[in-house]
């Protein structure tokens, strides 16, 4: 007779399927920039994964045994299984690879001032003159991100958002969903400069040079990730094992038992290029002088 087993070691409750998102906020001041990760990707354990933690059937076997010392003739890890799927007759957890985000942090941030672009105004009347400086300039901010891992999963796409915090900007952050392990860079270009442009006033054979300048910052981060697994691996026993023939075990325990892997460790490198502080610097040709300097925005 078929019997429920009177020792289930670990019944976890349904996993609710969800999605990691990370949320990067750049800026030109130290106490605005932030990173965050939040969320976990859960899923039934997969082909590619059953072969990052080598469960394999024989060393799976071979745990159970080494965990209750005597030997399953099989195991199981997810439906369907014979007699009717064990999973779905006992209700039994299937084994879930749980991805969890375990830090995000900071690593650097850089920045160096920059000229984008210059135009020189001359007055070459006899009298005094008002140009309108409409200087722009496109720019790119980059993203790349880098994966070191030590082993492959399949879970869903991580989510990202990307956003910078500044007086110059205005709604320009940008999302994007990307798999686990996939290197990305990802580009977006703005223009800066004044819309409406700048009035520069000459004396008569007075020159002047109109400077667009910004500042170049680089931003590095680092989010570190963990993959286990839990849920119960099922087991048959054709002896009947402390009198039942069907047993469902906690997987984590089963492969702390058999020494086996029961983690994977991922971490991700961002790089951001990013850009801030934009303003017109205006000068004298012939003394270098700043004549003016007004803040431009990006748009």
């Amino acid at each position: 007779m078929i019997s429920r087993s009177a020792a289930i070691l670990l019944l976890l409750p349904l996993v609710i399927h969800a999605r990691i998102k990370v949320t990067i906020i750049a800026s030109d001041k130290d106490g605005d920039r932030q990173i965050h990760v939040a969320g976990t990707d859960a899923d039934t354990i997969s082909d590619t994964e059953v072969t990052t933690f080598d469960l394999t059937d024989e060393n799976l076997k071979n745990s159970i045994h080494a965990y209750t010392n005597e030997h399953p003739d099989d195991a199981f890890l997810k439906s369907p299984t014979p007699w009717g799927d064990l999973y779905k007759t006992y209700n039994w957890p299937e084994v879930t690879r749980v991805l969890t985000p375990l830090r995000a942090k900071i690593l650097s941030v850089t920045n160096h001032p920059a000229v984008l672009t210059t135009h020189v105004y001359n007055n070459t009347t006899p009298k005094t003159s008002t140009f309108t400086a409409k200087i722009h300039e496109d720019v790119h901010n980059t993203l790349t991100s880098i994966w070191e891992t030590t082993g492959d999963l399949t879970p869903q796409d991580i989510d990202y958002e990307f956003d910078i915090k500044a007086e110059s900007w205005d709604n320009h952050g940008f999302t994007y969903a990307a798999k686990w392990g996939q290197e990305v860079v990802k580009t977006q270009m703005v223009t800066v400069g004044l819309e409406s442009g700048a009035p520069i006033t000459l004396e008569p054979k007075q020159s002047a040079v109109a400077e667009l300048h910004v500042t170049k910052n680089m931003m590095r981060v680092q989010l570190d990730y963990e993959a286990t697994l839990t849920g119960s691996t099922a087991a048959h026993f054709s002896k009947a094992h402390k009198g039942h023939r069907f047993w469902a075990f906690a997987v984590d325990a089963v492969m702390a038992a058999g020494n086996m892997r029961r983690s994977v460790k991922s971490s991700e490198a961002i790089q951001i290029v990013y850009y801030t502080e934009p303003k017109l610097i205006v000068r004298n040709m012939e003394t270098n002088e700043m004549m003016f300097s007004t803040p431009m925005k990006f748009y």
